[in-house]
């Protein structure tokens, strides 16, 4: 990772699900850019710690926290362990997310239920958080997927639970002075270790959390 500019020099960013793909790449982009990160995982110890020190080494700042957000609790203790870490937040980015395929036949409700809690509940929370708590002029990203619009079989859970949060992003503006609404960004699957099979990901497939 090479130091691009000062541009964010002075900001503060939480990126969930930052250990590796596209929360890894997200991370370490506002660390070159000069924000200080912090960057959650929920289990893949290792990787995260990988990633804080590719970060350091190219002078940046960076901390890794664990949090599972498929835990009720885990978004909201997220949010306050990472202004303890680096003061008030400019910048909240929600990558984690579980991705359980099956068709609605086979799916549980208790694999809805942790997907939702996952993709919809904890990222509601951060960015509720953010809105009330983001520095003047906050940036809320929320990483999506293509498949809210270009859906595959056994996907329904997955794509409904990243269209709800796509949804956050067409709300007016916020109440709140603080940030702007969020905005979406929806890029294709990557072939990242994790997901490297086909079109559809695979059981289990998440974007930076789980592992």
């Amino acid at each position: 990772m090479a130091r691009l500019d000062n541009r964010l020099h002075g900001k503060a960013a939480l990126v969930t699900g930052g250990s590796r793909g596209i929360g890894r790449a997200i991370a370490e982009r506002l660390a070159a850019d000069g924000a200080q990160v912090v960057l959650s995982y929920a289990a893949n110890k290792d990787a995260a710690a990988e990633v804080v020190a590719a970060i350091t080494a190219a002078g940046g700042r960076a901390q890794a926290v664990a949090a599972d957000l498929r835990e009720p609790d885990a978004a909201r203790q997220l949010f306050e362990q990472a202004e303890a870490i680096a003061g008030p937040l400019d910048i909240l980015v929600n990558n984690a997310a579980v991705g359980t395929t099956g068709m609605i036949a086979e799916t549980s409700d208790e694999d809805f239920d942790e997907t939702m809690t996952a993709n919809v509940r904890s990222p509601f929370i951060l960015i509720r958080e953010a809105a009330r708590r983001l520095r003047d002029g906050g940036r809320i990203v929320n990483i999506s997927t293509v498949n809210t619009v270009l859906n595959g079989p056994g996907m329904a859970a997955y794509a409904a639970s990243k269209a709800a949060l796509s949804c956050s992003a067409a709300l007016p503006p916020m109440s709140s002075a603080h940030a702007r609404s969020p905005s979406t960004r929806s890029p294709p699957a990557p072939r990242t270790p994790t997901c490297s099979g086909p079109r559809i990901l695979p059981r289990r497939c998440t974007s930076g959390s789980p592992s």
